[in-house]
């Protein structure tokens, strides 16, 4: 989850909420506090430096960011750009400097998901 979006309210947990089914083989890494537990409405996250231990033992990360105008709807490429939304953020650089390569990107209303492999 990259929370350095431009739209409130965030985080952006709402989308793994509205399909619970579709996330339950993954391990989301950057969960700090969820909303339950601290009796609010959002969950937080932890920066991503902090799940840099833990991601690095990681083949496949998934990453939510905010879509992105100027990339296409769905794109396809081992060797995509991140764009220049998510370009500049922690979210991308931590990972990309464990060695993972954006390969896969679906946007959404305000959501893109992006599949990176190493």
């Amino acid at each position: 989850m990259n929370d350095t979006v431009t739209f409130m309210p965030a985080p952006m947990r709402p989308l793994l909420a509205a399909r619970p089914d579709a996330y339950t083989k993954l391990i989301d890494l950057s969960l700090w506090q969820r909303a339950t537990d601290r009796n609010d409405i959002f969950d937080t996250n932890l920066i991503p430096e902090v799940i840099a231990g833990p991601l690095s033992g990681c083949r496949v990360v998934w990453i939510i960011t905010q879509a992105d105008p100027a990339q296409p709807a769905h794109e396809q490429d081992p060797l995509m750009p991140p764009g220049p939304l998510f370009g500049g953020t922690p979210a991308f650089a931590v990972p990309y400097g464990l060695g993972f390569r954006l390969v896969e990107r679906w946007q959404f209303n305000l959501v893109q998901v992006i599949k990176a492999e190493r």
